[in-house]
């Protein structure tokens, strides 16, 4: 497996995004507004079982801050999981 932290502009750890396997890529993203706190093991917990599910395939579904993250650990797990 690997991940990494999605940061917001002042350098806070808002999210991760992980690869579990080449096509198995899943996020998880805290909703500060709503006054969630982000948790590590939480964000790995919820970012590893949608990469087993595959559910980035829905698109509409991923905030707009962690697509650019989510596009980047595509192209990486392709590469490690060769």
């Amino acid at each position: 497996m690997i991940f990494e932290y999605v940061k917001d502009k002042n350098g806070q750890r808002r999210g991760v995004v992980c690869a579990v396997e080449k096509n198995g890529v899943g996020w998880s993203f805290c909703n500060v507004k709503a006054g969630d706190r982000f948790d590590k093991k939480m964000a790995i917990t919820i970012a590893t079982g949608r990469a087993m599910k595959n559910c980035f395939k829905w698109k509409s579904n991923v905030p707009y801050e962690v697509k650019p993250f989510l596009k980047k650990m595509t192209e990486r797990a392709k590469r490690y999981f060769k």
